[in-house]
């Protein structure tokens, strides 16, 4: 039996026998744009955060999400204060019906006094 060989023609590689060849670091002279990517990646990082506040102050400063934040809201407000008044009417009405209770009492204190 014969052995066969095929040949797809003379390719030698200049580290046949050696070893591999040194990899590129992250930084090196061999790699393009290596002095680029730490700008790139921080300026990719501003972007995010400046639009992530500008969101976030787009959102509070809609009319929908800053009644959510405002307390005082005029209806609320108006029908509290109506209650209010309502409720210092009826204590002024109480006192003053209980002064002319106690007025009278008295005047019927002098009255029995004065028959005696």
């Amino acid at each position: 039996m014969t052995k066969s060989t095929v040949s797809f023609g003379s390719r030698t590689s200049p580290f046949s026998g050696h070893a591999k060849p040194p990899k590129a670091g992250p930084f090196s002279k061999d790699r393009p744009f290596s002095k680029a990517r730490p700008f790139i990646l921080y300026a990719i990082f501003i972007v995010l955060v400046a639009s992530n506040i500008l969101m976030g102050l787009t959102l509070t400063m809609s009319p929908e999400i800053a009644s959510l934040f405002n307390t005082r809201t005029d209806p609320v407000l108006s029908a509290y204060e109506t209650r209010i008044l309502h409720l210092r009417m009826e204590v002024d009405r109480l006192h003053s019906r209980q002064q002319v209770q106690t007025g009278t009492l008295n005047l019927r204190m002098q009255e029995l006094l004065q028959e005696q």
